[in-house]
């Protein structure tokens, strides 16, 4: 499969995004987003934090997520949990979805 990349900012932040031909919609990056709206130094850790309270609290954004081997910060391509804007749940600053 082939895939188109994209990077898009959110204020100064790099968010990595796929364009998914056969849904005909962008994918973003969670741990990115999650990374500039948090302003978490260790965006990866909060997001597998809040990844787990949506687990315990039955969030269904979890359900919405594919994953998309993106390129990594070292250059290495890895799965990432990525979902497409409607699917995105408003972060708070407490981990509240």
């Amino acid at each position: 499969m082939s895939l188109k990349l994209s990077f898009r900012f959110y204020g100064d932040h790099e968010v990595r995004a796929v364009w998914d031909e056969a849904g005909k919609q962008w994918w973003f990056a969670v741990v990115d987003v999650v990374g500039a709206v948090s302003g978490s130094k260790d965006a990866r850790n909060y997001w597998n934090v809040l990844k787990s309270r949506f687990r315990k609290a039955g969030n269904e954004t979890l359900t919405k997520c594919k994953r998309f081997r993106l390129e990594a910060a070292d250059g290495k391509h890895r799965l990432t949990d990525c979902l497409p804007r409607e699917g995105m749940p408003s972060f708070g600053k407490d981990g509240e979805a």
